[in-house]
């Protein structure tokens, strides 16, 4: 056997047998398989080599993504720049949003504007937290409003998947149990939509030349 079979081996064993023994040391069997999982991973006691760890194992483009997002709303919040976009911008297209209806049709002419500006990854962080006081102000839950923004495509009257949920949990305005159970109803009914706008909205924005 090679070493790092024989190291497979001993991990492995070992999660088997205080599988075994949980009545002795009551660590459940979740903890003792997650615990094993990381083992696995660390470069030169598990399987993984540190080569593997760093560029395989490690979505670097996707940390880097998220660091900038979230470094740029926390500069916007030091600076007043979210201040000054929120009473420019994104107040003055949310002045109708009354009601849970008008807040949905604010939205998405926001996020058209981002879209045809080029601005819609910038908008993410700039734009989340005046977005959810929006959604109280008009009655809708904030966890679906930003849900709503973070996940609507530019320039389309739907919603896809793309949550950006770290960058709600950063901002506070939201508990990981909440976004799993919007999340939960809006991908069973992302389907249902993305069907109907098939022979509706994506013809008309073709026919209009936007796609």
């Amino acid at each position: 056997m090679k070493p790092v079979e024989k190291r497979a081996l001993i991990i492995l064993g070992s999660i088997v047998i205080l599988w075994l023994t949980e009545p002795w040391h009551h660590l459940g069997t979740d903890v003792v398989g997650i615990v094993g999982v990381f083992i696995f991973l660390i470069p030169g006691i598990g399987t993984t080599s540190f080569d593997n760890l760093a560029k395989k194992l490690i979505p670097w483009p996707l940390l880097i993504f998220v660091g900038a997002v979230i470094s740029l709303g926390a500069m916007a919040a030091s600076t007043g720049l979210d201040t000054y976009i929120n009473q420019m911008v994104v107040a003055p297209v949310y002045s109708i949003a009354g009601n849970p209806v008008l807040f949905v049709l604010s939205t998405w002419i926001l996020n058209t504007i981002a879209g045809a500006t080029v601005l819609f990854v910038p908008s993410l962080p700039l734009f989340a937290v005046p977005i959810t006081k929006a959604a109280v102000a008009a009655g809708v839950n904030p966890v679906v409003g930003a849900l709503i923004y973070l996940s609507c495509c530019p320039l389309m009257l739907f919603y896809f998947a793309v949550p950006f949920f770290p960058l709600a949990l950063t901002y506070g305005a939201i508990e990981t149990k909440d976004w799993v159970k919007a999340g939960f109803v809006f991908f069973l009914a992302w389907p249902i939509v993305h069907i109907i706008c098939l022979f509706t909205w994506y013809p008309l924005l073709k026919l209009t030349g936007i796609i």
